[in-house]
This record gives C-alpha cells, sequence and structure tokens, in this order.
C-alpha cells in the first residue's frame, strides 16, 4: 500500500517556517509536504546562528529577506534558483525512527529516484566526498555556508558538486525533514555581502549550476518516489 501524503505549495522562506510552526502546534498524525517555489530571495540560517542587525539590513537593502530556520546547519540562500519540501514526520513513523542519518539517506534516495526519473545524474554523497567537501570548505573559510559541505543523504551532480542539501529537526512532535535543490547558479555575492559585508564575495568552491527540471515535474515524481515506499506511512 502506498503511503499518503496531506501536501501543499508555498512561495517563500517565511511561508514556509509558519507553516512548519503551524503544523508542529496543531500536532501531526500523518506525513505532510509542503513543497516551496521561492519566488524572491532569502537567507535561511540555522537554528543556531543569528544574524547581526547590519547583515539583515544588508539583505533588505538588497532585496531578500532573512529567516531562521528550525533545523541546524549552515547558511542557505533561497530564491528562484533553487526549489524547497518540508516533509513532517509524525512520532511513530518507521522513517523517523530510522535515526537521524538513516531518516537523511532514506530522503536523499527519494529525491535521487525523483531525478533520475527525469533524466538528472545524481548520486548520494559518499563518505570520500565528504571529506574533500570538509577540507575543501575548511580550507576557504566557508563552513558556515550549507551547500560548501556535504553529509549523509546529500546528492552531488555529474561533476561531483552538491546539488541538494538537507536539514532536519527532532521533538516528541516526530521528525521534519527540509531539504533544497539547485535548479541553477546561485547569486553567492548576495549572500557573501549579506552575511560579511564583503563586495564581489565567491563562494571559493565549485559550485552546482543546478538541475534544469520543471519543479512542477519535480514535485509529482518526489511524492510518488516517496508514496512507492509503505515505509514512509508506517
Amino acid at each position: 500500500m502506498n503511503a499518503t501524503f496531506d501536501s501543499c505549495m508555498l512561495g517563500s522562506a517565511e511561508a514556509e517556517q509558519e507553516w512548519i510552526a503551524q503544523r508542529i502546534a496543531a500536532g501531526i498524525g500523518r506525513p505532510e509536504l509542503a513543497w516551496i517555489e521561492y519566488a524572491a530571495p532569502a537567507i535561511i540560517y540555522g537554528r543556531s546562528t543569528r544574524p547581526a542587525a547590519d547583515a539583515v539590513q544588508r539583505a533588505r537593502d538588497r532585496g531578500a529577506t532573512v529567516v531562521q530556520r528550525r533545523s541546524g546547519g549552515g547558511a542557505v540562500l533561497a530564491g528562484p534558483w533553487m526549489v524547497g519540501a518540508a516533509l513532517l514526520l509524525p512520532p511513530q513513523s518507521a522513517v523517523g525512527q530510522a535515526g537521524i542519518v538513516g531518516a537523511f539517506r532514506r530522503f536523499g534516495q527519494a529525491w535521487a529516484g525523483a531525478l533520475g526519473a527525469l533524466g538528472v545524474p545524481c548520486q548520494e554523497a559518499t563518505p570520500e566526498a565528504m571529506a574533500r567537501h570538509k577540507d575543501l570548505a575548511a580550507r576557504a573559510g566557508i563552513t558556515w555556508v550549507c551547500f560548501s559541505g556535504l553529509s549523509h543523504g546529500e546528492l552531488t551532480d555529474a561533476a561531483g558538486c552538491k546539488l541538494l542539501g538537507l536539514a532536519q529537526s527532532r521533538g516528541k512532535w516526530g521528525t521534519l525533514l527540509s531539504a533544497g535543490l539547485l535548479l541553477g547558479p546561485v547569486p553567492w555575492e548576495l549572500l557573501g555581502w549579506a552575511h560579511l559585508g564583503t563586495p564581489d564575495w565567491a563562494l571559493g568552491a565549485p559550485s552546482s549550476s543546478g538541475a534544469a527540471v520543471s519543479p512542477p515535474a519535480l514535485r509529482r515524481e518526489l511524492l510518488q518516489a516517496l508514496g512507492s515506499s509503505p515505509e514512509w506511512s508506517r
């Protein structure tokens, strides 16, 4: 029996975080997925990072909003070059009970299946790739950027650059799995200017040019990939 998901579509990072908070407060009885197509630039910080007031103002001056997510991890620059998904699982979920790494890997594999169905080559991060990205990020001083690192379940493109980033949060309410997939080149200079106040900043490490796919088609394939495995409904 396939998994059944309550699903909605959102258009901003602010709406994404509001949806997560509201659903957790209401109680999660079954899997719920929000699909996010970011209409405007937004810098999304992990829960452990408090952006400085001047950084927030610089972002606003460039037409970007600043939000903080429930999960940890580095800063994400969302916008029309990215699509996101937030998947909430109830406490009894088999995927949630698979542990942090197990849940990450299962979510990443669902994304890989969706991308594969659309003809996009990608692969799950290997321990060797994780170590290589960690070393590059440390040497470039960009460990604070989500897409500079690589972790369990995350995907790389055919060139070995990070394509899909994942984050996770857990509580008595259940498990939150969040994902961001690059669709095209990212204007990294916006993130550098807002966070550091540095003009002409570049990521300083290879960055994926993104998966040139239709967001509606990718959403359909992701729901199909999730729904094809009964463990998502258990």
